[in-house]
């Protein structure tokens, strides 16, 4: 969406975080085998029928489908949160690397232990949970 609203003149937000993303609909980071023995909640296979719905039919390269394929010059400031143990853990680096590459300012979290988008247990009352959450807050409070 960043992309597009770029492209189309749209005011872009002032800063973006993306948290446990999945931007390669190809598939093609290798956590996806490396880490599947480490991700609780995340499989290939659900991915890749959730992925198939979503596509229907449309080409996986498309950067409208995968943010990782697009031209990211001129995003705003960008946090990236990701769990360790994620099997989506490279769609992240690779992110973290385009952007890089696209002069965007990136500040990259890997959280030890962490799974996909951890942040929202916070209810459940772990710690984890809550220290990301005051880190996208103190993220997005240094630019109001």
């Amino acid at each position: 969406m960043t992309a597009a609203a770029r492209d189309q003149g749209l005011t872009l937000p002032v800063r973006l975080a993306l948290i446990s993303p999945m931007a390669d609909l190809t598939f093609s980071g290798a956590s996806i085998e490396e880490r599947k023995h480490l991700d609780p909640l995340v499989t290939r296979e659900m991915l890749e029928s959730t992925v198939a719905e979503y596509l229907a039919g449309a080409d996986p390269r498309d950067p409208r489908c995968s943010a990782l394929f697009a031209d990211m010059h001129g995003f705003p400031p960008m946090l990236i949160q990701v769990g360790e143990n994620e099997i989506v853990y490279d769609d992240s680096i690779r992110i973290r690397d385009a952007v890089t590459a696209a002069g965007v300012e990136v500040a990259f979290e890997s959280w030890r232990h962490g799974i996909h988008v951890w942040p929202m247990f916070v209810s459940a009352g772990l710690p984890e949970s809550a220290a990301a959450i005051e880190r996208l807050a103190t993220f997005f409070k240094a630019h109001i």
